[in-house]
């Protein structure tokens, strides 16, 4: 799509999201810190002086479970400002990233006309994000960079190698994005017959996980390592049924308690089915960009419905299965033929988008059907997209 002045007039989805983030972070700064804010340069500065910050109550919002190296070498780079100024600095250059690589997606593969709703879709999430000065605004936007760069230059050594550093150092900070990135390196594996993003991909975790023994001991990298380990499976244990996963429809909705080595078996079964699924696709539609925005969109898809930690203030991270709704209906119609389709991809990203936001926690963040809403979203999406493939065969 290319953005003439009439495309852009056209796009007042766009200016309607700057609009309201710029009215988000007028408010973020006339309030008090943020606690997350606090708790990432707090953590940064204790893990340069020595300590363990695994191991403390740094901040109201909860303990500290990133890693060693984003303290180090990221977050740590903030506690040159003053703590509001760095707050800012911090949110701003996260937006300035989203918003250029959902750009990015945007004029690539959408027509002028449908690029608006990917906007309005995005601004309660964003929102929410910006309330909580959440790191999932920067991860989202630097995962979106990497996808498009990748398929924009998949034969550039020196850019592949750049983004899967990449890649692999917001994968070392949360594992929230690993999922994405596995189902990327099987459509590489198995469509493009590319092994060299396994590898890089690899190599790049392997870097950032152990680039800390730089600066300090192998003894106290791995105390700090054991007490994080713990601490993150200990509270991923605790979290099963609080937050806004599909543990948490189950047990609060439907009165399904599933215990936590189960849970990890339900898990590891989806995950084992969404690769099957992205296999199955890579080897039936050879259309590149179909590829990179599925593995984006199930990937962020299966982190927030079974992850036990995920959180209303987070759900920016489902940006890709915004994307790939619209996308799907330019490209092909008939996807949304049957009324009873577009009948329950409407209502459930209503749903979704009004239901994972803390934008309206008086009166909707309550209800609980919105893991059910995403997860009924998603298998539509895949059945849908496995019965047209067949046709297309036939």
């Amino acid at each position: 799509m290319r953005f003439t002045r009439k495309t852009t007039l056209c796009n007042w989805g766009f200016f309607a999201f700057i609009l309201a983030i710029l009215w988000g972070q007028y408010r973020i700064f006339n309030e008090n810190l943020s606690q997350h804010y606090y708790l990432f340069t707090e953590a940064a500065r204790l893990t340069w002086e020595g300590q363990n910050p695994y191991d403390m109550a740094i901040s109201p919002v909860g303990a500290w479970f990133y890693s060693i190296s984003s303290a180090l070498f990221f977050f740590s780079g903030f506690n040159i400002f003053p703590l509001k100024a760095g707050e800012t600095v911090f949110l701003s250059g996260s937006l300035i990233i989203f918003i250029a690589s959902v750009r990015w997606l945007i004029k690539e593969t959408l027509q002028a006309q449908y690029a608006p709703l990917v906007w309005i879709l995005l601004i309660p999430q964003t929102l929410s994000g910006i309330y909580s000065v959440k790191i999932e605004i920067l991860m989202t936007g630097l995962l979106i960079f990497c996808f498009m760069g990748l398929w924009k230059s998949p034969h550039h050594t020196k850019k592949r190698i750049l983004y899967y550093f990449l890649l692999g150092m917001i994968s070392n900070w949360k594992f929230l994005v690993i999922p994405s990135v596995g189902l990327l390196l099987t459509y590489e594996w198995f469509s493009q017959k590319k092994y060299s993003g396994v590898f890089l991909y690899l190599g790049s975790l392997l870097f950032w996980h152990y680039i800390p023994l730089t600066v300090m001991s192998y003894e106290h990298f791995s105390l700090l390592n054991e007490t994080k380990n713990a601490s993150v499976f200990s509270f991923l244990e605790r979290s099963l049924y609080y937050f806004d996963s599909l543990y948490s429809f189950l047990k609060n909705t439907l009165s399904i308690s599933i215990p936590w080595n189960i849970s990890l078996l339900f898990s590891s079964f989806f995950g084992l089915l969404f690769f099957l699924q992205m296999m199955d696709f890579s080897r039936k539609n050879k259309k590149s960009f179909d590829q990179i925005i599925w593995a984006l969109a199930l990937g962020a898809s299966f982190s927030v419905l079974f992850n036990p930690i995920s959180q209303n203030n987070a759900m920016i991270q489902l940006t890709p299965l915004y994307f790939l709704v619209i996308y799907l209906y330019q490209e092909n119609k008939e996807f949304f033929a049957p009324l009873w389709i577009r009948g329950i991809t409407s209502i459930s990203l209503i749903v979704i988008t009004l239901g994972y936001s803390d934008l309206f926690q008086k009166w909707i963040r309550p209800l609980t059907l919105k893991p059910f809403f995403l997860f009924i979203l998603v298998f539509i999406l895949i059945l849908r997209g496995r019965t047209l493939t067949k046709l297309e065969r036939r």
